[in-house]
């Protein structure tokens, strides 16, 4: 079982996967905020691209605001997991879906505010994340992608629990992992320092690096 020092580590091992992607133009790395930024940033140094944020957030049940039964990412990219759509009462998921698409406008306006939708028909989009346990939000952001007809999508984690992994392999068109252990229970567990990420160091990532939209 493989221990990551930290998200820089986890990078520096995951770009090693990477490097055919590297120097490619029309190739870019959308990370999932917060920690995935991070990751994201030094996977961008490492193969020469440009690096911007993919906004999803988990869908929950009205008895959790910590279980996910699914998410929502920007551009109306959804996952529900299929187990849950039958279990609630009617309207609860239409109303939460609605909720949740308020908080990604949020994060939009925190993390990308003076910029449009991203431009990504034609082009290769790496979706970056420090690491996958229900794999909800990884799915919700593929399907936003997928709504502006990409060239080709590749879903890049460090650590994603084993039966996770035909899943992701469904829906993205390449996954690239560094590992895939059975014996899963947090993505914190395979880092030996793994700290919140504050929104402020999201954003100085972002600001250094950021795609600017053309008008």
């Amino acid at each position: 079982m493989i221990i990551f020092k930290n998200r820089q580590d986890a990078a520096i091992k995951l770009s090693e996967q990477l490097i055919k992607y590297s120097n490619l133009p029309e190739t870019l790395i959308l990370a999932l905020p917060r920690g995935g930024v991070v990751l994201g940033a030094v996977l961008a140094d490492r193969l020469n691209l440009p690096l911007e944020v993919a906004v999803a957030k988990k869908i929950n049940p009205p008895s959790s605001s910590e279980f996910a039964i699914g998410a929502i990412a920007e551009g109306g990219g959804i996952f529900i997991d299929p187990e849950y759509k039958s279990q609630f009462r009617k309207g609860y998921l239409e109303q939460e879906i609605r909720a949740k698409e308020e908080k990604v406008k949020e994060y939009l306006r925190e993390f990308r505010a003076d910029q449009r939708e991203l431009p990504l028909s034609g082009k290769t989009v790496i979706l970056a994340d420090d690491g996958i346990a229900t794999g909800y939000t990884m799915l919700a952001a593929v399907e936003s992608v997928r709504l502006k007809n990409p060239a080709k999508i590749v879903v890049a984690i460090p650590i994603i629990p084993f039966d996770r992994v035909n899943l992701l392999r469904s829906i993205a068109d390449e996954l690239i992992f560094v590992d895939n252990p059975k014996d899963f229970m947090a993505i914190g567990q395979f880092y030996e320092y793994f700290p919140q990420v504050s929104s402020e160091e999201v954003k100085e990532i972002l600001a250094k690096r950021a795609i600017k939209v053309k008008n």
